[in-house]
């Protein structure tokens, strides 16, 4: 997709995705015009659901701790936290 090492984790400028956007809409929009119009619509690929992890004993010592104890670590370090 030529994405830089910054866009390839997932850091946009607000320009970017829309130009990112607008380029995956003109994809498909020339894709389904080139379909035949008895075809089905094309299938969309998903992520394969991840298995949940197994505990190892790394895991141990986190187990102590809550839910709401560990998503609030996350948040003061930064990340975004939410149920799924």
């Amino acid at each position: 997709m030529g994405f830089t090492q910054r866009q390839a984790s997932g850091k946009f400028t607000r320009d970017e995705a829309d130009e990112f956007i607008a380029a995956l809409q003109e994809a498909a929009e020339e894709a389904a015009a080139d379909a035949p119009p008895d075809a089905p619509p094309p299938v969309t690929s998903r992520a394969a659901t991840p298995k949940p992890a197994q505990r190892t004993q790394r895991d141990a010592p986190l187990e102590k701790f809550s839910d709401e104890q560990l998503a609030a670590e996350l948040q003061r370090r930064g990340w975004v936290v939410m149920e799924p």
